[in-house]
């Protein structure tokens, strides 16, 4: 049978053009998945900074982000294949992808030690202890507790303890991410793979939610793509292993649930999601907007999701909130890989002068950004959610925003959004996957002695292309919507009775 005799897309698209597309992208991954194992020992920590590819690392993210580019090109005429073709590919890229991420977990995190806390705050609650009433650096001092001192005194806890960022810091992870940690120290006590497992898990747990939402929604499964192909999940996931893999689960099924009108549940498992990670916070007002007018049930919803809140943030009042503690360090100093903050900053700065008000320049900005958001947030759960699209497309905006006003732009908080991806593409999110990890980029530069040259011109490389992105999207939105309201005005006026 030649090409001329197999059935096309609608669009003409032949199947083997669109096998071939495929082919092409996932031998482009394989490839860039290996080439990072390969070379993934000299990103080792024992070695020197400046040893690092730190500029090959950034280059192979933004390719891979590239090949994404190829991944969202293929999925709409993908869809156009018959029903047995279309179940066949998704198999695959589910098959893929798993292997993938399974891969990637026997690589050496690239530039990455956050891995080192979690091992740390398993162990640490898994003698029974409260992770936020001692920093790392504390755990020899006089007068803690001797579990604690005899987690510093193991080896390998010696050796764990030594590399944590931060360590005169207490942890900043609360307490559902703690429990996620715990389970990996369970699994294997100090073992970057026993958290490995526990991620790789929770992610599977992402995909099934995920397609669920779509068929819920009435999209393609094959939308998952969008997800599980990602390249920034993949890498800051799998490689760098990130707790971001613990946060989605709970927050995607709070909102299926909400959508399936399952409400007090939806405001259990939504608090569990701040447990693991406090922004979810800001999806509540979208996430429970139709309950307006239901009084009883809104009280009640509000009440589950108030104790749901109180009892993460709890741990964390017992041990202190002082100088020492991370979510006080994070709130007032921590600062990267923006564009907008420090702009911010130098235009305060500047209006601060003359009042001898200068020092104020960086609660200001991060004021500033925190009242848009929260006015941005609060417009989006203003009008009456309209249908399970519209909710999902407020919740896509309001972590967009999240994202781009953050203080810290790590590559990984990408990964916030980037579930919304497969129910509402986005050209902004799209752009930002292949522009954020050249965030890696920056280590090149502090390794050697430049790194204002990162901070001050290369960054906007990283956010000029998103915003513009956000700009021609919201001008291309304007005109669709204005162009539909004058078809419905015209159709209207047509259909209306005469005098």
């Amino acid at each position: 049978m030649s090409e001329r005799d197999l059935p096309s897309a609608s669009d003409g698209t032949r199947p083997t053009r669109l096998l071939l597309g495929w082919l092409t992208a996932a031998l482009a991954y394989a490839w860039l998945t290996a080439l990072l194992l390969a070379f993934s020992d000299r990103f080792d920590n024992d070695n020197e900074l400046a040893d690092m590819p730190a500029l090959a690392l950034a280059g192979g993210l933004v390719a891979g982000g590239v090949v994404y580019g190829l991944v969202f090109a293929l999925i709409a005429p993908s869809l156009r294949l018959g029903q047995h073709a279309g179940r066949v590919l998704l198999f695959a890229i589910v098959g893929f992808g798993l292997a993938l991420r399974i891969a990637l977990s026997f690589s050496t995190p690239a530039i990455e030690d956050d891995y080192f806390r979690y091992l740390w705050d398993g162990a640490v609650v898994a003698q029974g202890l409260n992770p936020y009433a001692y920093a790392p650096e504390q755990a020899d001092d006089a007068g803690t507790p001797d579990a604690l001192t005899a987690l510093a005194e193991d080896d390998a806890g010696a050796n764990v303890r030594s590399r944590i960022n931060h360590a005169s810091l207490k942890t900043i992870y609360p307490p559902t991410a703690q429990a996620a940690f715990l389970l990996a120290y369970v699994i294997e006590p100090w073992s970057l793979g026993a958290w490995r497992i526990v991620c790789l898990a929770a992610d599977v747990v992402t995909l099934t939610l995920l397609l669920a939402l779509l068929a819920h929604l009435g999209r393609p499964a094959l939308w998952v793509s969008l997800y599980w192909l990602n390249p920034v999940v993949l890498k800051e996931l799998f490689n760098s292993a990130h707790m971001e893999a613990i946060v989605i689960p709970p927050v995607l099924a709070a909102v299926l649930l909400a959508l399936r009108d399952r409400q007090r549940m939806a405001a259990l498992l939504l608090g569990i999601a701040v447990g693991a990670k406090l922004w979810p916070l800001i999806l509540a007002p979208i996430v429970f907007r139709r309950l307006i007018g239901q009084t009883r049930l809104l009280f009640e919803v509000a009440v589950i999701f108030a104790i749901a809140c109180a009892l993460a943030a709890l741990p964390a009042l017992l041990g202190g909130l002082d100088e020492t503690s991370g979510f006080v360090a994070y709130a007032t100093h921590w600062q990267t890989n923006s564009a907008l903050l420090p702009a911010l900053e130098a235009g305060w700065r500047a209006l601060l002068v003359p009042f001898g008000g200068e020092a104020s320049s960086g609660r200001l900005s991060r004021a500033l950004l925190g009242l848009l958001l929260a006015a941005i947030v609060t417009r989006l759960a203003w009008r009456p959610v309209r249908s399970d699209m519209d909710m999902t497309a407020r919740l896509a905006l309001a972590l967009m925003a999240l994202v781009l006003l953050s203080p810290a732009q790590f590559p990984w908080y990408l990964v916030w959004a980037a579930w919304l991806l497969p129910v509402q593409p986005s050209a902004a999110l799209m752009v930002a996957t292949v522009t954020m990890p050249v965030y890696y980029a920056s280590f090149h530069f502090h390794a050697n002695g430049t790194y204002w040259i990162f901070r001050d011109v290369v960054v906007w490389a990283i956010w000029l292309p998103v915003w513009l992105t956000i700009i021609l999207e919201t001008k291309a939105a304007q005109t669709a919507g204005k162009k539909l309201g004058d078809f419905g005005r015209r159709t209207f006026s047509r259909r209306r009775p005469p005098p």
